[in-house]
């Protein structure tokens, strides 16, 4: 919790299950207002948070940006999500987050996540479709205002600065 991961320790090269935060989450988790800026390399299960999670694992107020390459079930945030419980209660989330990360691999990429099972709810998080070359992140969903977005539209929506001239348009136009 509270966490800023950025700078010249923050390079990470391995096989498999590599970020920076986590290769793994095999328990209870709670990750909640983390930024991480780096550059990950890696085979499969590959991002710059969390490689793979395995347990129910709540994911909220997170930022990452940075490059992440890997071969298969590579995300911005995270590479994979497969939690062993079938219970939908027990599945975590990822909520109010995102991802500004360049995001490079064969099979399973995501802007956000890599890969995901079923049940994960992923909400009010967002990935730069234009920064991380990816237009696909798993799960996602408008409905769940989960979904990618052109990093010049992301800097509009939290400018203060509404005025016309920067491209920006205020709620009421």
């Amino acid at each position: 919790e509270n966490l800023i991961i950025a700078g010249i320790i923050s390079s990470v090269v391995g096989d498999s299950n590599v970020a920076v935060l986590a290769g793994r989450s095999l328990s209870n988790n709670r990750v909640h207002n983390v930024m991480v800026s780096a550059a990950v390399e890696g085979g499969n299960y590959v991002a710059a948070l969390i490689g793979s999670i395995y347990a129910t694992t709540y994911i909220e107020n997170v930022f990452v940006s940075g490059v992440v390459t890997g071969n298969e079930n590579v995300g911005g945030l995270v590479g994979s999500i497969n939690p062993y419980s079938s219970d939908r209660t027990l599945q975590g989330s990822i909520s109010q987050s995102l991802s500004s990360v360049v995001v490079l691999g064969n099979k399973f990429v995501g802007g956000m996540v890599g890969n995901a099972n079923s049940y994960y709810v992923i909400r009010n998080s967002y990935w730069s479709k234009d920064t991380s070359g990816q237009v696909y992140s798993a799960k996602s969903s408008e409905e769940n205002s989960y979904v990618g977005i052109d990093l010049s539209t992301l800097k509009c929506a939290i400018s203060e600065n509404t005025d016309s001239s920067t491209g920006c348009v205020s709620v009421d136009g």
